[in-house]
């Protein structure tokens, strides 16, 4: 039995890009056998040839739900692999950390890896933390398994944009989803509601509910919420820049994240080329300076064309307001440090999913949505926000970074680890204890002291079981295969 006399029967995605696609077949995907009608109105995209995107692991669990195959992302996105992100200069001109997907170490007597691992730094252990992580160790090797299945190892890709909308837009036609495009629509509120949409020929789609996925302009929103407020920015790059270049080679499992005087830059490996992309702030870098920067910066051989665009960081309190919900840069937008755009995006439609209305005429599920999904976005941010306020680089920019606002919930977390390495677990948080503990020891926070619990353990039965989690990784990376033999197994190539 359905609630089909009060329930949403029609929804209405308008806007484009990945925001457009995913949300129009994630939708269609959970609710089609119950009778919902998913129509999409696609406006002209505005991904560029230069654009890539770094993607975390839970991609891939999507991806699955909406029927997406890895081997269609390798050949169409022009995908590769990632196991992590290396950040390079952050805390000084040679530092360097890998971010990898991944746990480290393994609980002993029931304690925390890290406890351990502080207690034996402290003692002289020359082994860094992520010499215990499977996936760090992978990556550094270029080495990684040649299926998903094949052993633990959470890996993300890294997907050419235009060849991953273009991928998407395949889906849905697949599934029979019904596509009107149009460039410029028009909605048509009343009282505080969108009662429809209208196309430039005049053509009307209506609908029990609208999703906005229109970019920044957030074009249904506007009308909705004029004066929408937002989360406070953490970010202090306003700018970026986008360029590609030639192909790395042997292809790396991870990007490169490398600070620079006034922001930073990173390379993403794709299969035939690599994606660039400079973020920056003009008070401190012009952006003619910023574009003569580039190549050097980069340090690979650059195409001709080099895109600038703003970086503003919006993500609205209310993504939901009155029968329509903004996902993607319609409802939070901006710095895209630890490969967050698609992760944003993912947050905002699993929540979608999970609370379609049940009665369109009183949507109730709004408030709920606008709490869970601004907290999951908020941590999001608080994330980002660690690598500015952290960096101990001496130029006006960092100086300025680090002076920005924290909010109280991060203060407490980089403070509870600097006591004793244990991290504060907040509702909504998108990056587990072992990815925060990556970054916070990449920049140089090290715990002063560890949990007394720990001393219950022999020092002696506790090396012991550091040497066999060392010595288990070896022989798990030794058959691995490289990222160029992966991808052809994937693809079912040779």
């Amino acid at each position: 039995m359905t609630n089909d006399a009060t329930g949403v029967r029609t929804v209405a995605v308008v806007g484009r890009g990945t925001a457009l696609w995913l949300t129009g077949i994630a939708l269609h995907r959970a609710f089609a056998p119950t009778g919902l009608i998913v129509r999409l109105l696609e406006m002209p995209s505005l991904a560029h040839p230069t654009d890539a995107y770094a993607c975390l692991p839970d991609l891939a669990n999507f991806h699955r739900l909406l029927g997406i195959a890895e081997s269609d992302l390798l050949r169409h996105a022009d995908a590769t692999f990632s196991l992590g992100q290396e950040f390079v200069g952050w805390t000084g001109e040679d530092a360097a950390f890998l971010h990898a997907y991944g746990e480290a170490g393994e609980p002993i007597a029931d304690l925390p890896f890290l406890q351990f691992w502080v207690k034996a730094r402290t003692s002289g252990l020359p082994v860094g933390i992520d010499h215990f992580t499977l996936a760090a160790a992978a990556a550094r090797h270029g080495r990684i398994t040649a299926s998903v299945a094949d052993a633990g190892l959470a890996r993300g890709y890294h997907l050419d944009a235009v060849g991953y909308e273009g991928l998407l837009r395949r889906a849905a036609a697949q599934l029979g989803i019904a596509v009107l495009a149009d460039a410029d629509p028009q909605a048509q509120v009343i009282d505080g509601t969108v009662a429809a949409v209208r196309t430039s020929d005049g053509r009307i789609v209506q609908a029990d509910l609208f999703v906005d996925a229109t970019g920044s302009e957030g074009r249904l929103m506007s009308l909705l919420d004029p004066a929408p407020a937002y989360q406070p920015s953490t970010s202090p790059c306003d700018r970026m820049l986008r360029a590609t270049a030639t192909a790395l080679a042997p292809l790396p499992l991870y990007s490169r994240i490398a600070a620079h005087a006034a922001g930073w830059l990173g390379l993403l490996p794709l299969g035939s080329r690599t994606a660039v992309v400079m973020a920056y702030s003009q008070d401190h870098l012009p952006d003619e300076a910023a574009a003569r920067m580039l190549p050097r910066l980069a340090g690979v051989r650059l195409g001709s064309e080099v895109v600038p665009t703003g970086l503003a960081e919006r993500c609205r309190v209310r993504p939901w307001v009155g029968n329509c919900v903004a996902v993607g840069p319609a409802a939070c937008a901006g710095d895209p440090l630890d490969a967050t755009p698609l992760h944003r995006e993912q947050i905002a439609i699993a929540h979608l999913i999970a609370l379609l209305p049940v009665d369109r005429a009183h949507m109730v599920e709004a408030d709920i949505y606008n709490e869970e999904v601004t907290a999951h976005q908020r941590r999001v941010s608080d994330y980002q926000a660690a690598h500015y306020r952290l960096s101990a680089r001496p130029e006006p920019f960092w100086k300025a970074a680090r002076s920005c606002p924290l909010s109280d919930d991060l203060a407490w977390k980089i403070e509870l680890f600097a006591a004793r390495g244990m991290i504060a677990e907040y509702h909504g948080e998108s990056f587990n204890a072992d990815s925060w503990q990556a970054l916070l020891l990449g920049h140089g926070v090290f715990p002063r002291s560890y949990d007394p619990q720990a001393d219950r353990i022999p020092d002696a039965a506790v090396a012991a079981r550091l040497q066999q989690i060392l010595g288990r990784i070896r022989s798990q990376v030794a058959p691995m295969v490289t990222h160029e033999a992966a991808r052809a197994a994937a693809m079912g190539v040779g």
